[in-house]
């Protein structure tokens, strides 16, 4: 969840619908939660989930090492200095208290203090991390057949029938 989180806090921030304003306990409980889980921190490390999107970038495009470093040095300082962090942060403690009740917070903060939720904190990215790269393999594996399915749309829906 180390590296899931961030990603899915930032998406779920800017696209979910904004329930009622949460209550000054569940921002409480929610910023208890997020001190708990190392929210910041997990933040910081959210870069790394964008490694294997960027190597494959790097070797589509056939890049040399040198050319390599300097495409992930982009997304690098992209993500660390153009990123508002500090409003990613607070919009994600209020996302957490809009979306869970006080008494839900403190559960999950009461869980990710116990011995499992302080090993699925440590595990779980891992294991998300294989099972999406299993997923690309297998796209990739499969891309022919995507092409094959996509081939008569794009002839019906672009006029020289190429995408």
């Amino acid at each position: 969840m180390k590296m899931l989180l961030p990603l899915v806090a930032v998406v779920l921030a800017f696209t979910s619908v904004k329930g009622q304003e949460p209550t000054p306990g569940a921002l409480k409980a929610a910023e208890k939660l997020a001190d708990v889980i190392d929210l910041k921190a997990q933040m910081s490390s959210g870069f790394e989930a964008m490694m294997p999107m960027i190597n494959n970038m790097s070797e589509k495009m056939k890049l040399n090492p040198t050319d390599s470093k300097e495409l992930e040095g982009i997304f690098r300082a992209w993500f660390m200095e153009d990123f508002d962090h500090a409003k990613i942060f607070t919009e994600t403690i209020k996302l957490y208290a809009e979306n869970f009740t006080e008494e839900e917070l403190t559960g999950l903060t009461a869980f990710y203090e116990s011995p499992l939720g302080r090993k699925s904190l440590t595990a779980l990215p891992q294991l998300m991390k294989k099972g999406a790269q299993m997923g690309m393999a297998e796209g990739q594996a499969k891309q022919d057949k995507l092409r094959a399915r996509l081939e008569p749309f794009f002839k019906k829906h672009t006029p020289s029938g190429n995408p």
